[in-house]
């Protein structure tokens, strides 16, 4: 019979550290070393990634005879408290002044008390936390120039950056002509049609340009924080450094009325990114500062775990491990990505077609603009008016994505000005050897149809029968032809999907879909065929293609991992890890955390996402790991 394997968690003794609470004399303080406070026991201290920030639970033992109801409940809520590593041992023996803190573990504020009786023993709790308050103010809206008051005013409305109006990508981010003049150092909105034109741009001193995330970032920063009473901003250049590869920023919406956390956490993580508190400590003011700590999602220092082989005799240097819970789960995982992009779009040239019976002919009305006869001007996309008259005898094929159907028209892509110009009517009486436009100039008056595309031609005679050039030309021409150049949007996306690797854990195909509507686009002229648009110059043309294929591509790359999650509960303080650090491996066992296939190139690793120092009774770390998961924003 073989003898059981030796117990590799039994041998493990890590070393005990003591920890140093400081607590603040009163509200609005901060603690110094003369504030040391040895009669609380830390319990534990938490840390989270995003908005939960850090919290603490500390302990008060009341002396044998002491009770509950001989302490006033709130002597201790609102102070700021910070709890230490205490240094090992002296630097200098002979220097009784040095300071004997070695490293920040917490800082928060006391913002509940709880009372409990433990094995008979009556006990003080007192739970400290970063609130969101510490932050600085909450938002309620945006911050926009006023060119008339020489200032900045809050305009009530959700926090937009680059949104899309009309199908198209506009930006609102202010850039002052003179940026040492203007009232604020960071970038703040403007208006899109505050700026349309150059003479808007001369008026408001300034014009707009696209935010980048970085842009985001430091706004919110520098404005909700701006007094910096408990957080430390990072300047413009660390943050640049700390967002490395930010994707491009498209229609992206904060909701106005909360803190700094919620809106870090909503604008972050869908683009790849999150945040944790980190700690400073300012020599020259004697000050401990929290602060926002950025970084990319599957991107961070590499570390390990270790676990001595099974059947050695463990000590801590070879396992830091207490326990170990490792699920690897390849059915959840996705080896298939489909992404569509928003509605085809194409700027089209359309013959138009009359759109009365040929037996009302007679029944038109000079005056009577509700009356279709010799008014009325379609392009039957959808058929309905195929056989009304002789001439109409098919159906326009517009291509496989459109089907035959009415639909409503949109303004052209070309631009006029700097703006789609609208709906461009033209009208030949010579068989169309030329055309010439419709003007609204001389009576030529015309609407577009709702719902369909066409016209209805406007223009009537006045009480004494005389219509003038254009009522005539719309009566009484058998060889008028009418056509419309507009945008038509189609009933297929831009889209693209990816094919199965070899590389995935997983021999079947699980397709994930995303609906990247409001971030992909596919609008064109056309320039070939039956309605290639007659306009020439510049466009609002946009092909996402590549683009689209980039991002599903990196999406799949991702999701074809395996999900791994773990339990990874650490034996004594362990300072070596840190709120965005990738896991790799558990060292002893030659266990892998990668979530690749061994025949991938590429490696993905847990991140840790959550760190607990539990402390009494016994010191334990525990590491809170997750996959990275690229969660692309549905609404952008």
């Amino acid at each position: 019979m073989n003898a059981p394997p030796n117990d590799t968690f039994s041998g493990n003794e890590a070393p005990l550290r003591r920890l140093l609470v400081y607590v603040a004399p009163g509200p609005l303080q901060q603690p110094v070393i003369e504030d040391e406070q040895t009669d609380l026991i830390v319990e534990s201290i938490h840390h989270r990634a995003g908005s939960q920030m850090m919290w603490a639970t500390l302990r008060k033992d009341l002396a044998r005879g002491q009770r509950i109801e001989d302490f006033e409940l709130t002597a201790q809520s609102g102070r700021e408290v910070e709890i230490w590593v205490a240094r090992e041992q002296p630097v200098d023996e002979d220097d009784e002044d040095q300071d004997p803190r070695e490293r920040p573990l917490f800082w928060g504020e006391v913002t509940e008390l709880k009372l409990a009786v433990r094995n008979g023993n009556e006990v003080l709790l007192y739970v400290c936390r970063i609130e969101p308050v510490h932050t600085g103010i909450p938002c309620e809206g945006m911050l926009q120039g006023h060119v008339l008051e020489a200032d900045v005013v809050l305009v009530h409305h959700d926090l937009e950056f680059n949104p899309t109006i009309d199908g198209e990508e506009t930006a609102n981010k202010f850039v002052p002509n003179n940026p040492e003049g203007f009232p604020k150092a960071f970038p703040t909105w403007i208006d899109p049609d505050a700026v349309s034109s150059t003479e808007a741009e001369t008026f408001q001193e300034g014009t707009a340009e696209a935010w980048a995330l970085s842009d985001i970032v430091e706004t919110l920063l520098s404005w909700l924080n701006e007094e910096e009473t408990w957080f430390k901003n990072p300047s413009r250049a660390v943050i640049d450094k700390l967002l490395p590869d930010p994707p491009e920023i498209v229609d992206v919406t904060l909701k106005r009325g909360r803190y700094l956390p919620s809106l870090l956490d909503e604008l972050l993580a869908p683009l790849g990114y999150s945040w944790a508190v980190r700690f400073y400590y300012d020599e020259e003011e004697s000050r401990l500062w929290p602060l926002f700590g950025l970084y990319k999602r599957g991107e961070g220092d590499r570390k390990s775990v270790r676990l001595a082989r099974s059947g050695s005799t463990a000590d801590f240097v070879d396992s830091n491990l207490e326990a170990l819970d490792v699920a690897i789960d390849i059915g959840s995982l996705a080896n298939v990505v489909r992404g569509e992009g928003g509605l085809i779009q194409r700027e089209m040239t359309c013959e138009l077609v009359r759109g009365w019976d040929d037996a009302d002919e007679a029944a038109y009305d000079s005056r009577d603009i509700s009356n279709p006869v010799k008014r009325k001007w379609v392009f039957n996309e959808g058929g309905d008016y195929t056989g009304l008259r002789t001439e109409i005898t098919e159906t326009p094929d517009l291509g496989p994505n459109f089907l035959p159907r009415k639909r409503p028209m949109s303004d052209c892509l070309t631009l006029v000005e700097g703006e789609r110009r609208h709906a461009f009517v033209e009208y030949t009486t010579d068989d169309g050897e030329n055309w010439f436009p419709l003007p609204e100039e001389g009576g030529y008056q015309w609407r577009p149809l709702r719902n369909e595309v066409g016209i209805l031609l406007t223009a009537i005679a006045n009480p004494d029968g005389d219509g003038g050039v254009a009522e005539e030309l719309q009566a009484t021409s058998s060889d008028l032809r009418i056509r419309i150049t507009c945008t038509l949007t189609a009933d297929k996306r831009l889209e693209y999907e990816t094919s199965r690797s070899d590389d995935s854990p997983n021999t079947k195909d699980l397709v994930l879909e995303l609906d990247l509507s409001n971030r992909f686009y596919d609008r064109q002229r056309e320039t070939e065929g039956d309605h290639a648009s007659v306009l020439e110059g510049d466009t609002d043309e946009r092909d996402d293609t590549e683009a689209l294929e980039e991002f599903i591509d990196a999406v799949a790359d991702n999701e074809q991992s395996a999900a791994i999650t773990a339990s990874l509960p650490l034996e004594g303080l362990q300072f070596d890890y840190a709120i965005g650090d990738l896991i790799d491996r558990v060292e002893g066992r030659n266990i892998s955390l990668n979530r690749n296939s061994r025949e991938a190139e590429e490696e993905r690793f847990l991140q840790v996402v959550g760190i607990d120092y539990l402390i009494d009774p016994q010191q334990k770390t525990v590491l809170h790991v997750a996959p990275y998961d690229l969660i692309p924003d549905q609404g952008e």
